[in-house]
């Protein structure tokens, strides 16, 4: 495939051609990642295919399968961290870590109310 003929100055050209290398990079970087997720892809189809010739489906389970918390579990799991920091607080982030309740449960929780916030820290609310 032959480029096109341009008619371009010598000063547009020096303009243009860092432009033109960077996007090369760019793209270079596109087919990389792109080759990758390929061959990742490619990996896991014929893993599947070969699994089910074997008829050795279902798959293994991760055992770290999320699980439905019981009512009130979440919450008393937030308060129960907030009330052993004395320094500060956490944050949201640092809440979900610790404590293992999903960002939306813990996000929903403290804004329900019993806990409050300080430059960007939660703690259990004073009685």
């Amino acid at each position: 495939m032959s480029a096109p003929a341009i008619e371009i100055t010598f000063d547009s050209a020096k303009e243009i051609l860092p432009i033109l290398e960077e996007k090369l990079l760019r793209l270079d970087g596109h087919i990389t990642s792109l080759q990758d997720e390929y061959d990742r892809t490619k990996a896991t189809v014929a893993e599947i295919k070969m699994r089910m010739e074997n008829k050795s489906l279902p798959f293994p389970v991760d055992d770290k399968e999320r699980k439905r918390l019981a009512k009130g579990e979440a919450e008393g799991k937030i308060k129960s961290l907030l009330s052993g920091i004395t320094n500060g607080g956490l944050t949201m982030q640092e809440i979900v870590n610790r404590a293992g309740v999903p960002y939306s449960s813990t996000f929903r929780i403290l804004r329900k109310g019993g806990f409050k916030e300080e430059n960007g820290k939660w703690k259990v609310e004073a009685s």
